[in-house]
């Protein structure tokens, strides 16, 4: 948006969550908070293309993949439950949860180092994403969307109890989107859901954001490396 568009006194402000970039930089797959989507040039954003670093892409990917996912889990009849095998391999049971959620969506994404038997379970979830070198965050205010969000600790503090994605700010204070399957009702919604951070019984423990590297990663020479 041009400084002369931004001083006009006819246009809206919208927030877009950026789902995907052309392989040229040259336009993007946005939607809206009701999930209505668009293609858009980068030339309508205020930065520049060349200032989308790596971490955005990254960033991209997991939003574009986590929705895929829970859309399919809906439009499919998935229930809540472990899954026998990692469903990012193989979902043919139709079982999923929140770390299964997790898992899938970041084996998508390329970070495909994971068991084969029902995948990175939510108490493993802190130590697989420090064997990958993702980035912690102990402060749930500088979260950004894309991070995996670890909620419930258990009573000695070792690990957590339920995780999700976290999808960014909502218009109302204290409420955020996240992609969550950690209960049939929510399997069966459309994602992502608005939600407070902290549920009763539920206070945040830690974050991780994913940090592609050409170990870590599958995509990382075609899709994150710089070029």
């Amino acid at each position: 948006m041009s400084q002369e568009q931004q001083d006009a006194t006819d246009y809206v402000r919208v927030t877009l969550t950026i789902h995907e970039f052309s392989e040229d930089g040259e336009c993007c797959i946005v939607s809206d908070k009701h999930g209505h989507g668009t293609e858009l040039s980068t030339d309508a954003f205020l930065h520049d293309a060349e200032d989308i670093d790596v971490g955005d892409t990254i960033a991209c990917d997991i939003l574009r993949e986590a929705k895929y996912v829970t859309d399919l889990a809906r439009e499919n009849g998935f229930t809540y439950g472990d899954a026998p095998i990692n469903p990012a391999i193989d979902h043919r049971a139709k079982k999923v949860s929140c770390d299964r959620l997790v898992c899938w969506v970041l084996y998508r994404a390329g970070f495909t180092d994971q068991p084969f038997s029902q995948g990175v379970v939510v108490s493993a979830m802190h130590t697989w994403a420090e064997k990958n070198g993702f980035l912690e965050i102990s402060d749930m205010a500088v979260l950004e969307p894309g991070d995996i969000v670890l909620v419930r600790p258990n009573q000695s503090g070792t690990y957590a109890l339920h995780t999700f994605l976290y999808a960014g700010e909502t218009d109302t204070e204290g409420v955020f989107y996240r992609y969550d399957h950690g209960s049939d009702a929510r399997i069966q919604s459309v994602q992502p859901n608005a939600q407070p951070l902290e549920l009763d019984g539920a206070p945040f423990w830690r974050a991780y954001r994913p940090v592609a590297t050409a170990e870590n990663n599958v995509c990382y020479a075609r899709y994150y490396a710089e070029q």
